[in-house]
């Protein structure tokens, strides 16, 4: 993992000097620049076709995420560009993602975005994934060495629907989710305390719906340089009988794009999370991952029923199609304020490259190297930002 961020460290410290001589006079480097870029493009265009104004890039998709190890795939964005009519001028996309990895991890998801003349946003994300994984408990202040292994296959199917209010910055609408999980094979090593064994499963099916309401001035949806985005919502997940789980999820998420010098982009963004009732372990919310604190290797590693997190970020394009970030972030899992201490706050740090996948629209390939708190670290390759 050292290379991995050794290297991570000479790209953006080259380019960011490349950067700042880019409008020196014309060169031989820069005859090189323009070279590599065009380069850059012709090969780029293999993986890209069109459809009147649609945009589909396809490309084989590799990569490593510390729970799952590492995996090839594919990935595909279908990007449908806004109507000139559009109040809103921003694009639908769909994001396709399939891959199977080192550790038995076989994971299908697709995201869509859709935005109407007329004031409607959709979202929708499905996801399948069947892998083994680990419990590392409830309440770790820190990371759990000796978590318990499981095998579970997870479909889930989350969003939201939200029409504009008054202005068009402003949504109102319903947030859902509909979740699957089947949780077997599951084990105890020798070093496992009895106090974080994994509670006996009930319903595998369960449903919540509630309000949602965001405000959203972001100039792009995908890669924005200014503006904000706040989202806020409840899920409520009935009790059906006494063998069904009943619970209350609430979230707070804002967030703020600032543009500061130099094609520099500052992202800002606050989370937080409580639920209420009796769960699963997996509809707690979470800290690690590809979006929530980068660098904490397991998703469950650290889950609660309160969850906080802020995250920044530092985004500068270099040339062309490329830009570089560096990012650090702190939050915490607990179960009530009296539990909340310094001493158990998880932090992490990292930089990331950034590959712009088509001309027009700013979606970005993003490959993040982060570190955290207690020897953790991780490698991310996918597609969007984090946030």
């Amino acid at each position: 993992m050292k290379k991995h961020l050794l290297l991570l460290c000479v790209l953006f410290l080259s380019s960011f000097g490349f950067a700042q001589n880019s409008n020196s006079i014309a060169s031989p480097d820069t005859t090189q620049t323009s070279l590599f870029n065009a380069t850059v493009e012709r090969t780029l265009s293999f993986f890209e076709w069109h459809a009147g104004k649609t945009t589909i890039f396809t490309l084989p998709s590799f990569g490593y995420d510390p729970a799952s190890g590492f995996a090839l795939g594919v990935q595909q964005i279908i990007n449908f560009p806004h109507r000139d009519t559009s109040a809103y001028k921003r694009s639908t996309t769909l994001f396709n993602y399939i891959s199977y990895s080192t550790n038995n991890w076989f994971n299908i998801r697709s995201s869509f975005n859709l935005y109407s003349r007329s004031g409607w946003a959709f979202y929708t994300r499905v996801q399948y994934q069947q892998s083994p994984d680990k419990f590392f408990g409830i309440g770790q202040s820190e990371r759990n060495r000796n978590p318990q292994a499981f095998d579970i296959k997870l479909l889930q199917i989350q969003g939201n629907a939200s029409h504009s209010l008054f202005w068009h910055e402003l949504f109102a609408g319903v947030i859902y989710d509909l979740t699957y999980a089947d949780i077997s094979n599951v084990q105890i090593s020798e070093d496992f305390l009895p106090e974080n064994k994994l509670a006996e499963q009930k319903n595998k099916v369960i449903f919540g719906i509630g309000p949602y309401i965001a405000y959203d001035s972001r100039d792009n949806v995908h890669f924005p340089s200014r503006g904000n985005f706040i989202t806020t919502g409840v899920f409520l997940y009935p009790k059906f009988n006494s063998r069904s789980y009943g619970f209350v999820n609430y979230m707070l998420d804002a967030r703020t794009y600032i543009p500061l010098y130099s094609k520099q982009i500052l992202a800002l963004q606050f989370f937080a999370g409580t639920s209420q009732g009796d769960m699963p372990f997996y509809k707690l919310y979470q800290l690690g991952g590809t979006e929530r604190l980068r660098g904490i290797s397991n998703k469950y590693m650290y889950i609660d029923t309160y969850v906080y997190y802020t995250q920044a970020e530092l985004r500068q394009h270099l040339w062309g199609r490329f830009s570089a970030v560096a990012f650090g972030g702190v939050g915490n899992a607990f179960g009530d304020f009296k539990t909340m201490n310094d001493f158990a706050i998880k932090y992490i740090y990292g930089m990331g490259a950034r590959v712009q996948t088509g001309k027009h629209e700013k979606i970005n390939l993003r490959v993040d190297y982060a570190r955290a708190r207690f020897r953790d670290s991780g490698l991310y390759i996918t597609v969007s930002e984090s946030f």
